[in-house]
This record gives C-alpha cells, structure tokens and sequence, in this order.
C-alpha cells in the first residue's frame, strides 16, 4: 500500500517576506469586484500588475541619472518634467484599473507612454533612434490589454506619430526616423496577428469551459434525478416483494394446503431470490438515500451487549448453513450503554459479516466490540477467509467495486455492502479500515466516538 504525505506550510514559513511580498502584490493588483468577466479581470490584474512597476520606473530611473550628472537642475529640466508628469497619468491608470473603467486606464497609460516617448524625442533629438523603439513597449502591451480595433489604432498614431517628428522638430531629419519606423511597422503587425491568434484561443478555452460548465450542470442534475428516484422507489420496490416473501412462506408453513415435493421446492427457491432480491434492492436503496442526503443519523441510548445478541441471532442461520464459526466478544471496559444509531451499527454489523461470510469457505467469523481509548470505541470482524489483494484494498470501499469484477466471478452480490459501511461510518463521525492478506483472512475495523449517556459510567483501565 502507498501511503501519501500532504505537507502544510508552517507558522513560520507563511510569514516568510516572500510569501508577505505576494500577499501584498496579489491585494494590490486585485481588481474591482464589480470587474465579473474572466478575460476582463484578467486583463485589469495585467494593467495594475504593470503600472505598479512602470508608474515609479520614470522618477527612479531619472533621480538615478543625477548620480552620474549632478549638475543638472531638475526643476529646469523638460525632462524631468515630462517624467513626473507621465508617472502621474500612469497613477491615474492603476487607480482605474482597480474599476470597472479598467479600459479607460489601459488607453490612457499607453497613449501616455507613446507621447511621452515621442516628446523625449524631441527634447533629445540626438537619441532619437534609440528612443523611438521604446514605442515597441506600448504596442506590445496594447496587443494584450486593449481588444483588436483598440490596438490598430494604437499603432496607426505611432506610426503617424514618428512620421511627424521631422515637421514638429527641425533639427531631426526623415532619414533619422526610418529605422525605427520600420521596426515599428513589423513588430506592429507580429503583434497585432498574435493577438488575434491568442483571442480566438482564449475564445476557444472559454467556450470549452462553458462548455464543460454546462455539462457537469447537467450531469449533477441527472444524478440528483437519479437519487431521488431511487430514494422514492423504497416503498414501490419493497410492497411486491414483501408480498411475494409472505404468500410464500404462507404455502411452505402449508396454511394454503399441502404442497406436493415439486412444488415445495420451488415455493422455497421463490422465497429465497425473494429476499436475496430484496437485499439487493435494499442496498441500491440505502446507498441512493445516503448520497441524496436523506439518511439521518438518530443518536440514542443503546446496550452493545443486545446489539452483538441481535447481529449474533440474525446472522448465525447463515454461519450455520456455511459450516462456519461465529464467535462474539465484548470488551468489558466498554460502557454498559452507549449512544448512537442501534439500527445502523446493525446494517453495519450485518453488512461486514455476511461479506466476510461470502469469502470464508472454512473456519471462523469473530465479531467483538472492543474499546480503542478514552475517546473512541471500534466494531471489529475477523474472517479465516480467502484475503484480499494488496491493491484491491485501497478501491474496496467503492461502490459497485468488488475483487473479481468479471460475469463469471464466483462471489455474488452489488459491490455496495463495504461502501455503505464506509457511509454511514463517516455520517457517524468514524472511519473504517481493512487490514488483510492472501489467504490468511481479513479484519475490519469500524472506528466510532465513544458518547456515553449521561449518568453512565464510563470507567476503563488501561491495557497493561
């Protein structure tokens, strides 16, 4: 059996300055509520997320120049003047990309950086080639934040843009703009046919997801159609067939005359597939029930003595018939009374033993009630039977899952006993668990919390 480990993060760790950082930049870039459309957050997120670093970039990055400059006067400087001003229009774009005017702010944050590219420009016409290609960055953004139309206009007042520095500043010439007036035209169209390929596939995905969405709508409604339906048909199920058990034992007790040989022997083969069916029946039943949500589990007192006398009364007609030892103990450090579901822990009872029963061709069942500690007590079946195999051990509790899932298996029933053990184990707050090997028999293990009535005594004495 392969056990896994999940590791939770510590104390320490989640208040690592990493994690803190993250926290942080996730509450910061976190967009409006009133934002509903997946690509629309997702797209407010990425203008928030690059404001948050571009809006600072241009005083950090000017105020550092100053170190290697110190004679210039800021406040004489067009530049810093285009540089403070640009950083506040890109404030002004994060704040609106906190809203549901995110669009707004994308627009206006690549406008800005454009013109205040082109300004540059022409403050410095000496770097002129170096600054134009900066224009890349508000195409290539744009290509990801604003729609198709949004960005082709973008482009075009770029383009129009670098064409006009030659008229708007003399002292650059057309030859000086060519350069990046052609890296600007071909990085424009790469950009803009990628954002059409990546629209259509996020166009795709969420039609998928839709899609996908819609479907597992309908199948949890079908499923739940489902069990309501089975959950419904208990008293239509059970009326015929209890009728048929009854007119049938009334014949075999011969109240309806006397039977010939023949005809008795069949009487007795319809009474026993009756309730063999009936037993199948109840099982679909009770599992539908537990999945709609429709069992309750009814806490009252009870004596585990009389709960191991009615499982014992009940199921040793089938340990007798099978040739097989039923054994019973009850731990004597188990309270008197406990309290819980009588008539639960008795399908649970019934269910583990007549499966043991069904794998056991030889030897013994032993069904003890024994108390596990101050908290918990436990429901334990051991069989001689023929084992099970180490990877059948951990899907044994499915429904419907049986070791030899084949027609021609040479074990009947539904696969449903172990699973509504494991059910009703959980809606009772406890867990069930198998401990086997081949051919050396099986032992389960029904773990519950110990609740005691009140005014019982609840003394033990620890195991020496």
């Amino acid at each position: 059996m392969t056990s896994t480990t999940t590791s939770v993060p510590t104390k320490a760790a989640m208040k690592s300055p990493v994690w803190q950082i993250g926290k942080v930049w996730e509450w910061l870039a976190e967009p409006a509520k009133s934002v509903t459309q997946p690509v629309q957050r997702r797209r407010a997120r990425l203008l928030a997320s690059l404001m948050i670093i571009f809006a600072p970039l241009g005083p950090v990055g000017y105020f550092g120049s100053l170190l290697a400059f110190p004679i210039r006067q800021p406040l004489q400087d067009p530049l810093f003047i285009l540089t403070m001003g640009t950083s506040v229009v890109l404030f002004a774009a994060y704040w609106l990309s906190r809203t549901h005017r995110h669009m707004w702010g994308a627009a206006l944050a690549l406008m800005t950086i454009s013109a205040a590219t082109l300004a540059a420009g022409a403050i410095v016409p000496a770097n002129m080639n170096t600054l134009l290609i900066y224009l890349l960055v508000p195409i290539m953004l744009g290509s990801m934040l604003l729609p198709a139309r949004a960005t082709i206009a973008l482009i075009a007042s770029n383009i129009v843009g670098i064409l006009l520095m030659p008229t708007v500043v003399p002292a650059i010439h057309f030859a000086a703009v060519i350069i990046p007036l052609i890296y600007t035209v071909i990085l424009s169209l790469v950009a803009v046919v990628s954002s059409g390929v990546r629209a259509q596939d996020v166009r795709q995905i969420e039609q998928q997801s839709q899609d996908l969405a819609e479907a597992v709508r309908q199948a949890e409604i079908a499923n739940k159609l489902k069990d309501q339906f089975l959950a419904n048909m208990s008293h239509e199920l059970r009326t015929p067939l209890n009728a048929i058990i009854g007119f049938t034992e009334v014949m075999l007790m011969g109240l309806a005359g006397e039977l010939n040989p023949q005809i008795e022997r069949a009487a007795q083969r319809i009474h026993f597939n009756s309730e063999r069916l009936l037993k199948l029946i109840d099982d679909v039943l009770d599992i539908a029930k537990i999945e709609a949500g429709r069992v309750e589990i009814l806490r009252r007192p009870f004596k585990p003595a009389e709960l191991l006398e009615t499982a014992e009364m009940s199921l040793r007609p089938q340990a007798t018939k099978k040739e097989l030892k039923l054994v019973t103990m009850l731990d004597p450090n188990l309270p008197k009374q406990l309290f819980g579901d009588a008539k639960r822990l008795e399908q649970i009872l019934e269910n583990l033993v007549t499966n043991a029963m069904k794998f056991t061709e030889q030897g013994s069942v032993t069904i003890s009630l024994q108390r596990q500690s101050v908290e918990e007590w436990a429901i334990v079946v051991n069989d001689t039977g023929i084992g099970i195999p180490p990877h059948a051990q951990e899907t044994i509790f499915e429904k419907f899952r049986q070791i030899d899932g084949t027609s021609r298996r040479a074990y009947g029933g539904t696969g449903l006993g172990l699973a509504i053990v494991r059910e009703l184990s959980l809606l009772m707050d406890g867990n069930v668990k198998v401990k086997s090997s081949l051919g050396s028999g099986s032992t389960f293990t029904v773990t519950l919390p110990l609740l005691v009535p009140e005014g019982t005594s609840n003394v033990w004495k620890t195991p020496n």
